[in-house]
């Protein structure tokens, strides 16, 4: 963790300090993002706009303007005159959620499962093959050196 405070009266002109805060957040959020934890768990949609029709795209202005107009919850939360940031969270999530199954039902779609990674080739690979390759390799290196001492 580093801190400081800055005094910025040469740079602003006023006696307002700037406050640096670093933390090292990395055992924490290391390798635990939300995205690839998703990703593991379900497969993704692929939506195909280039096949979608003008017939697809008007479906899904009428279904949408529906599924708006009946979702309670949201036109709750949208009328309070003060949200809190629990009612906003609501509001994206409806708004996403809507989006997202009126695409499904309406827009030509298909599901792309997860796969994952190809693990690196590691240096010391004790395979034979993986061993043979790289003798092969070095015996070329040894063979140019002692032909070519340059």
């Amino acid at each position: 963790m580093f801190t400081s405070i800055e005094n910025t009266d040469n740079v602003t002109g006023s006696d307002h300090h700037l406050v640096t805060c670093m933390l090292d957040t990395g055992d924490k959020i290391r390798n635990f993002n939300i995205a690839s934890r998703r990703r593991r768990d379900k497969p993704r949609i692929v939506y195909d706009y280039k096949s979608a029709t003008t017939y697809d795209w008007e479906n899904y202005r009428d279904l949408s303007n529906t599924v708006f107009a009946d979702d309670r919850l949201l036109l709750k939360s949208i009328s309070k005159p003060i949200p809190t940031q629990q009612d906003v969270d609501f509001m994206w999530k409806s708004i996403v959620f809507n989006i997202s199954e009126t695409a499904k039902k309406t827009i030509p779609h298909k599901p792309i499962p997860y796969r994952r990674p190809q693990k690196p080739i590691k240096l010391l690979d004790i395979r034979p093959t993986g061993l043979l390759a790289k003798h092969e390799s070095l015996r070329r290196i040894i063979r140019d050196i002692e032909f070519n001492p340059d």
